[in-house]
């Protein structure tokens, strides 16, 4: 079940197998909607993505403490990146709750 199917409770949607996708960016800004701690899997940023891109692997600073993205997901299917324009649920470590903020804008780097 994907992280966000779980989340939302939306037990019919099966996950997809993760994309493989070129990515042709080496940053990217994201602002965050809001977020969700998931037991077992960690914290769920859901929010859109600004400008350039993201993807799996690629890391951010949170308060003063660094983070990287483990999952994405985009309409219940995971994904290896996101671009610019995507709504998306990016997963990170599960200490990622106890400082992120909602409307925060967050810059990823590779």
């Amino acid at each position: 079940m994907s992280f966000l199917s779980k989340l939302f409770g939306k037990s019919e949607v099966k996950p997809a197998s993760a994309k493989k996708v070129k990515v042709d960016f080496d940053n990217g800004i994201f602002e965050v909607h809001d977020f969700f701690a998931i037991s077992g899997k960690g914290t769920v940023a859901v929010g859109d993505v600004k400008s350039g891109g993201v993807a799996v692997g690629f890391k951010t600073n949170i308060g003063g403490k660094n983070f990287t993205i483990k999952e994405i997901e985009i309409q219940h299917k995971q994904m290896d990146s996101a671009k610019q324009g995507d709504f998306v649920g990016v997963l990170f470590e599960k200490e990622a709750k106890d400082v992120l903020k909602k409307g925060e804008v967050l810059e990823f780097v590779k």
